[in-house]
């Protein structure tokens, strides 16, 4: 919470990305992308993959198809996110023009990386 107060601080536009190791219904990506509250803070991102492929998951973090993932158990799929801070009406500050995994052919970590295009 203390680093999107500390982003929703700066001006412009605001990209997050990375490994959160939670899926997209997780308490803490609801936050990110504001539908959820958190100690009467509310951010609202939006998520580039959701956006781009509407219903479909991004499974980064797959045991079925990534021989590098060494804990088949974990139970999320899709752990890595790309989010862009929404403007003051609702839409991304920057246009999500495409999102789509990479690093799946010859995997580089236990993780396949997503790769956004914006603006």
């Amino acid at each position: 919470m203390q680093a999107a107060t500390r982003l929703e601080a700066l001006g412009g536009h605001v990209v997050v990305a990375g490994d959160f190791d939670a899926d997209p219904d997780a308490a803490s990506l609801r936050f990110w992308t504001g539908r959820q509250s958190l100690h009467g803070v509310s951010v609202c991102y939006r998520d580039a993959w959701a956006c781009v492929h509407p219903g479909e998951p991004a499974p980064t973090f797959t045991p079925d198809e990534n021989p590098l993932v060494a804990d088949p158990d974990w139970p999320f799929r899709q752990i890595d996110h790309v989010l862009v801070r929404c403007g003051v009406h609702g839409g991304p500050t920057l246009p999500i023009r495409a999102c789509r995994r990479v690093f799946d052919d010859v995997p580089a970590s236990d993780h396949y990386g997503l790769l956004a295009r914006l603006g």
